[in-house]
Order: C-alpha cells, then sequence, then structure tokens
C-alpha cells in the first residue's frame, strides 16, 4: 500500500535524522545561504504584460508599438487656481522647458483649432458646399431683388438670410469638440486651450509625449521626477496660490507600483503577526514559537531564492505568495511539533516519540503537502503567465517549506533531547461530545446544504477588471476628470499600418463600423483618426465650390452693408476662409502631425490612433472593443494594433477560457493523489466528501452575501480544492492509525484547528491590501478554508462513526468496513 510505503521511508529517513541531527540541521542554513542572494535579485514588476506569457502576440504588439511610438499615452500636467491668465503664463514657460528635455517628444496644452477654422470648408462634404454656394446666390439674388425698383413689385418671398450654421454644425463635433467653426463666443476667451471653469476656479491641461515607454516602472518613475522638477522651478516666479499635479500613464503607473509595495509590506505585516498572535496564544512558550518561526522563514527565503534564481521578478499576483506561504507552511510545524508532544507524554524515551512523528505525522503532512502542491500546480496549466508562475512558485514553495519544517524541526527537537533543553507538553484534546449525536449532526449539515442550494442561483461574475488598478488613488481620479474635460481618453490604441494606403483602408474600415454601430451600446470604439483623417478627400472638386463661393462673395460685396452685424462677421469668415490652398501631408501643422508619427529613427513610420469610449469599464467591453480592432483585416491579414485595454482584454480571455479547465485540473489532480495515497476507492470517497460540501458551501455562501466571482478571486478556487483537503486527509490518517474516530478526532483536531487558523490568517492578510482584486481573493480563500475545517472537523468524523460498526473490547476502537483492505 502506498500510505505504508511512504510510512516506511520516513522512518528510515527519520532514523537518519536522529543519528545525525546536526549535519541535517546544517543543511537546512546551507540552503539559506544558497538561496539570499537569489532573494536579493528578485524585484517586483507591476507592469501589466508582465501577467502575459513574452510571446503572446498581444505583448509582442506591445513592445513594438512602443519602439516605433514611443509613451502610449502622456504625462499630464494639471494646474488650478482663479488667475487663468497666470495658469497659462506658467503653462507657456513650463511647455518651453519641457519640449527641450531629451526625453520629451512634444508637450500640447493649445487645441490646434486656427487650422480647422481655417480650413473648415476644405473639410465638408462637396455636397454641403454646393449647398452654401446656392444658399448665398439665393441670399444675393434676393438683396438684388429687393435694391432694384423694377423687381421690388415682384418679391413673393421672405429674406432667406445667410444661414448655414445647420450645415457647420454637422462638423463641429468632429473637428472642434463641439466648439463653433465659424466665430468664437465673447465668453470663451481660452477656447484654444484644455481648459474648464468651475464656479471661480479654472482647470488647465497640459499633455506631455515621452519618448519612450511607460511599460519600464523605472522610465515611468523617472520621466515624472524630471517633469517635476521642471514645473517646480517655473512655478516659483509664476504661481502663488494655484495647484500644481500630474495624472496620465507615466504618473498611475509609479503610484500602482507605490501601492503595491504598501500593500505586500502591510499583508506581509499583517499575516505574520497574526500567525505569531495565534501560535503564542496557543503554545505560550517563546521556545515553540522560535521553533516554529525559524524553518518557516528559512521555507519562504528558499521559496523566493527559487524565483529569484528562475524568474527574477514577481508579479501582480505572485507578489503576495509569501504571505499565503507562511500562513500554509506554518500548518506543518504544528502537526509535528503538536504529535512530538503528545508521544512525548506516552513514552518515556525520546527516540521512538520521535519516529513516530516522522514516519506517522511526516508521511500524512507530505500526502497533504503533495494535494496542496497538486491545487497550486493545476494553476500553471494555462498561457497566462502570471497564474503559471503563481502555481509553480506555490507548488514549489510548499514543498520546500515542508522540508524546511521537518528537518529543523526534527534536528532541534532531538539536540533538545540530548541537551536536556525542556519543552512544555500540556496535552489538549478536543471534547468528545463535539460528536455525541453524529446523526443530529450530518442532519444540520443536510439542512445547511438544502438552504445555500437557493442562495446558489444568485452568483454572478463581476467583469470590472479595473479593480485591480489603485482606482481611489489621486492620480487616477485626476485622469478621470481629465478624460471628461478633454472628451477622450489618455489611453487610445495604436495601430502602426504599413503604408499610407493601408492607412486609408484601416481608417475606412473603422470609421464605417462605427458608423454601422451608432446606436450599438455594446459598441465600445469612440473615435478613430490618422494623419490622412486631415487631409480632406475630393480637394480638387471641393475648392472648386469654394473658389465659387469665394467669386461669390467678392462680386456681391456691396450688398454687405444690407447684412446684420452677425452675418457680416460670417461673411467675413467665410471670404477669409476661401482664399485657401489644397492639405496635403507636407503643409499639414506639425502640431496635428507629431501625434501620428513615430520617434526617434521611426518618424517615417505613421499611426493611427482609436480611442475607446469613456464608458468602457467592464472587461466585457474591453473584450468588445479588441473583438472590434481584431475584425480589421487588410488583405486577410491582422493588423498590428496594441494598448492596454487590448492587453486587459487578453488576459480576461485567457482566464475565462481557461478557468474551468483549471478548475477541473486542480480537483482531478487532489483526486488522483488522494486515491494513491490510500489505493481504496471507498476510503478517497470519505476524504474527499468534505471537501465536495465545503466547496458547495463556499458558492452558495458567495451567492448569499452577494459576493461576486471576479476574475482575480477565480483563482483561488482551484487553491481551496488543493489545500481543503488537508485536515481531512490528516484526520483519516490517524483515524487509521488509532482505529478509534474519537480519539483520533480528539487528539489531532487541535492540530488541525491551529493550522487551519493559520492558512486563514495567511490568506485572509491579503485583506488589508488596498487593492481591491487582492482584497477579493483573501476573502474568498478565507470563506473557504472556514467551511473546510468545518466540515473535516465536524462532518468527517460524524460520517465515520455512522459508517463505521463500533465494538467494545476492553477499550474503545472502531473496526473498518475496509479492514479487509487494509490487511491485503
Amino acid at each position: 500500500m502506498v500510505k505504508e510505503l511512504f510510512e516506511r521511508l520516513f522512518f528510515a529517513l527519520g532514523k537518519k535524522v536522529y543519528s545525525h541531527p546536526l549535519a541535517f540541521l546544517s543543511i537546512t542554513v546551507l540552503l539559506t545561504i544558497v538561496a539570499i542572494p537569489g532573494l536579493m535579485k528578485l524585484k517586483l514588476d507591476s507592469n501589466m504584460a508582465a501577467l502575459l506569457p513574452d510571446e503572446n502576440p498581444v505583448v509582442k504588439n506591445l513592445e513594438y508599438v512602443s519602439d516605433v511610438y514611443g509613451g502610449l499615452g502622456n504625462l499630464v500636467l494639471v494646474v488650478r487656481g482663479k488667475d487663468p491668465e497666470k495658469i497659462i503664463s506658467f503653462l507657456e514657460k513650463t511647455s518651453e522647458r519641457m519640449k527641450n528635455h531629451k526625453e520629451v517628444s512634444y508637450v500640447e496644452f493649445k487645441k490646434p483649432t486656427s487650422f480647422f477654422e481655417n480650413h473648415f470648408l476644405l473639410f465638408m462634404e462637396t455636397d454641403d458646399l454646393q449647398k452654401i454656394f446656392y444658399r448665398i446666390h439665393h441670399k444675393f439674388e434676393y438683396e438684388r431683388k429687393k435694391n432694384n425698383p423694377l423687381l421690388l413689385d415682384m418679391m413673393e418671398e421672405n429674406d432667406p438670410g445667410l444661414y448655414f450654421q445647420d450645415i457647420i454644425k454637422k462638423y463641429e463635433n468632429k473637428y472642434a469638440n463641439g466648439r463653433s467653426l465659424i466665430q468664437k463666443k465673447k465668453d470663451d476667451q481660452f477656447f484654444n486651450y484644455y481648459y474648464k471653469k468651475e464656479g471661480e476656479t479654472y482647470t488647465f491641461a497640459a499633455f506631455i509625449k515621452p519618448a519612450n515607454s511607460a511599460l519600464s516602472v523605472k522610465y515611468s518613475r523617472f520621466f515624472l521626477n524630471e517633469m517635476e522638477n521642471i514645473s517646480q522651478s517655473c512655478r516659483k516666479n509664476l504661481l502663488t496660490n494655484e495647484m500644481v499635479e500630474f495624472t496620465g500613464r507615466y504618473k498611475k503607473s509609479p503610484d500602482d507600483f507605490a501601492l503595491l509595495g504598501k500593500d505586500f509590506t502591510r499583508v506581509t505585516i499583517v499575516s505574520l503577526g497574526g500567525i505569531l498572535a495565534i501560535l503564542l496564544f496557543y503554545f505560550r512558550r517563546i521556545r515553540s514559537l522560535v521553533l516554529l518561526i525559524i524553518p518557516l522563514l528559512m521555507g519562504i527565503v528558499w521559496t523566493l531564492g527559487f524565483v529569484g534564481y528562475i524568474f527574477g521578478t514577481l508579479n501582480l499576483i505572485t507578489t503576495f505568495l509569501s504571505s499565503i506561504l507562511m500562513g500554509l507552511g506554518i500548518d506543518y510545524g504544528i502537526h509535528l511539533i503538536l504529535r512530538y508532544r503528545e508521544e512525548r507524554i506516552k513514552h518515556e524515551h525520546n527516540k521512538e516519540p520521535f519516529l513516530i512523528m516522522f514516519s506517522q505525522t511526516g508521511s500524512a503532512s507530505f500526502s497533504s503537502a503533495t494535494t496542496t502542491a497538486f491545487g497550486f500546480l493545476a494553476i500553471s496549466f494555462t498561457e497566462l503567465k502570471a497564474f503559471r508562475e503563481f502555481g509553480i512558485i506555490a507548488s514549489a514553495g510548499i514543498i520546500l517549506i515542508l522540508i524546511a519544517m521537518m528537518f529543523f524541526i526534527s534536528s532541534a527537537l532531538v539536540i533538545f533531547e540530548r541537551k536536556n533543553i525542556q519543552l512544555s507538553f500540556n496535552k489538549r484534546r478536543l471534547p468528545e461530545f463535539l460528536w455525541k449525536y453524529p446523526r443530529v449532526l450530518l442532519g444540520v449539515f443536510a439542512f445547511f446544504t438544502v438552504l445555500l442550494f437557493f442562495p446558489l442561483q444568485n452568483i454572478w461574475f463581476d467583469y470590472d477588471f479595473s479593480k485591480i488598478q489603485g482606482k481611489h488613488l489621486r492620480s487616477h481620479k485626476v485622469e478621470k476628470e481629465i478624460n471628461a474635460m478633454v472628451g477622450r481618453t489618455q489611453n487610445p490604441t495604436v495601430i502602426i499600418p504599413a503604408s499610407m494606403e493601408e492607412e486609408k483602408i484601416i481608417l475606412k474600415k473603422l470609421n464605417e463600423l462605427i458608423k454601422n454601430n451608432k446606436d450599438n451600446k455594446k459598441f465600445q470604439i469612440h473615435q478613430a483618426v490618422g494623419i490622412s483623417t486631415f487631409i480632406p478627400g475630393d480637394q480638387e472638386k471641393k475648392i472648386y465650390w469654394i473658389r465659387g463661393i469665394h467669386n461669390l462673395l467678392l462680386k456681391n460685396g456691396k450688398y454687405k452693408k444690407t447684412l446684420s452685424q452677425k452675418n457680416a462677421r460670417m461673411w467675413d469668415k467665410l471670404y477669409q476662409n476661401t482664399s485657401i490652398s489644397s492639405i496635403s501631408e507636407e503643409n499639414l501643422p506639425q502640431s496635428i502631425s507629431r501625434a501620428f508619427r513615430g520617434v526617434g529613427d521611426q518618424k517615417e513610420k505613421k499611426v493611427i490612433l482609436v480611442f475607446p469610449k469613456s464608458t468602457m469599464v467592464l472587461g466585457l467591453d474591453w473584450i468588445d472593443y479588441a473583438d472590434a480592432i481584431h475584425s480589421i483585416k487588410v488583405k486577410e491579414k491582422p493588423i498590428l494594433a496594441a494598448s492596454d485595454e487590448m492587453l486587459f482584454a487578453e488576459i480576461l480571455k485567457m482566464i475565462q477560457s481557461e478557468g474551468p479547465f483549471i478548475l477541473t485540473i486542480a480537483f482531478l489532480s487532489v483526486v488522483v493523489v488522494v486515491f494513491l495515497g490510500f489505493m481504496n476507492i471507498p476510503q478517497a470517497l470519505l476524504v474527499l466528501s468534505p471537501l465536495v460540501v465545503s466547496f458547495y458551501w463556499l458558492l452558495g455562501f458567495l451567492g448569499f452575501i452577494d459576493m461576486p466571482v471576479d476574475f482575480f478571486n477565480v483563482i483561488m478556487f482551484p487553491i481551496i480544492v488543493g489545500i481543503g483537503i488537508d485536515s481531512s486527509i490528516h484526520i483519516y490518517h490517524r483515524y487509521k492509525e488509532e482505529g478509534d474516530v474519537l480519539k483520533a478526532v480528539s487528539n489531532t483536531g487541535v492540530a488541525v484547528i491551529l493550522s487551519t487558523f493559520t492558512s486563514m490568517m495567511g490568506f485572509g492578510a491579503l485583506m488589508a491590501a488596498s487593492n481591491a482584486a487582492i482584497f477579493s481573493m483573501g476573502s474568498v480563500a478565507l470563506w473557504g478554508l472556514f467551511f473546510s475545517l468545518v466540515t473535516s472537523l465536524l462532518g468527517l468524523p460524524a460520517l465515520l462513526l455512522i459508517v463505521h460498526t463500533k465494538k467494545k473490547t476492553g477499550k474503545r476502537h472502531d473496526k473498518s468496513v475496509f479492514s479487509q483492505s487494509d490487511s491485503q
């Protein structure tokens, strides 16, 4: 039998440890020394691209676009105050200095409205120019008749006026953000700036385009510091009480990274502090506490050293593994020490209790660690790099901590005994009356199982992927405000066409897509623009009609004095704008073209910018947005596009497609390991039954408290499957050893409770994080472990008492219905 084989192997290993404790203790110290350099080289990587495999096409596109276009998104300088003239002076001086910085591509704080105002006729459709021509002609015909006495009696119409605002209005939202293309409002003297006014406070924004990508947090921090230093030096002589702050991707990236570091520190402190408090409360002896904490920290160092040597970085998900592993890893030490303490009371000589502890509890701990490791390892069966690394690191960490616990604690116990260093051996057992009425206990379980069926139907999935970001941070809130102010997001998708011709094809397809889905609320593309957007088509025909309008105005100049003041201004503006030449890529203003060109030696390359709708929040929105862009093909080939939104969409689609598979693999792995451990199907089913019930309870409870499943806490499900079986394995192993249900559970129950509480503390510490995604992971794991404890500690013994026949022959023992199998 596999169980007996492992017990014999651990018994033989235990004898070696007992004979050479210093040698095995030295091994743990040596491994710690070897791991420290790997730990020291470990870095945190808050880049979202680190969650996907390096070879993923979305990541490759993102890297290529960053090389060609430089920074995706902007650093935004925001200034608030009551004196707009002073703010504008500050922006002019600051932008001039920033533009001269080698890391800055350009700075924009004024809109290129004059270009559109001067060329607005060229951006109209030819049919609309014809309408304007004939309306002007109609007006002049009216004036000619009115001023001719011979024709005055023939007039049967009212003054048509010089009106074509209905035509111009069609183009204002497209080219002037809803502002007038003909004349500035008298009360809007800052029309050309990115600004808003609330009460007496003005808010102005300047957009700083870096020459390099924000994929590197280190570079983002450097760039932000450089720009902050420039703004700080400029404000000394120009601003007094005005507020200056930054937002945008190059501000949010360092902020998110700093938040990640703070959360890591907070979670680690809460986890370690909580575990120490639980252990101190139970053991009440510093010596026992030290005996557990030292190998735990050794195992953590080994794990992080392993990560440093193999991966080199921790991502947004794996950053918090040390907290989880502390809660899980301490379990094995608790079981070992409590078992040794229990056997030490029974036996006068210390070798026998030591070997019982090492062989019996050691093999049970190995079985438990194996199932947990397989639960974690199941997560690695995914293309999602973050989850794959999480599974590999966690599974390796569990085994490494188990090794550290077994070698260090067992060696230390032998040394303590030989040097007469006493440990406290007061015995604590669970009261047997808890299982006095097993049928009643199972009846209560059945009642809750039925009761939780109804809220089970209320489970819902939260598609808000943005919770992984620090939405509560000031920089995130200010960016949202600026997006609303300028009418678009600051992080467009960048498409790199192979040629100008390809750019026109892509833009045509995108604009047709936008037009065809204007009433579709699920469609998430707001606008697509490129250099060709600002080069009107059919210019030869349009200029013909524009010159016709010009000649018409010139020929009928004598009628201008008959117009109202408003129409006279309209006349002047039209006349001025009819003296224009065609627009080409060469004479397009730099203030427009620079936003669509590459940087450095890639300036000849052009890009298309696709802006998502500002209402795009949910993960499904991002997926719809990415799918819409991916649907555009040129000559049956996909286009080269990249953005944060497309990166997020790729992550979400992977989680959606691979989540059920990972959970299935985790459960099957646990089933196989449990079966191999007992080589008996009925016994394996008994051990697995608490896990199935506890997982069902967890889902029902989530529905009851209206807590959604999301893209992040779903990773906890396969982990709970791997961990939730631990308590049942320890209890059943002890029952097989003792032959008595109540004796087994009352003896090992304390260790099960203590180890589960420390695991709950390790996972529960994640709830100390300010990151909503990490918080939800901790919350789900906490409840999952609690339900697995209840079903294993109360349900499994009750089930065993009913299934098995009890006989009394001098002393109480249980004869298993599986005894025939056991004896074989």
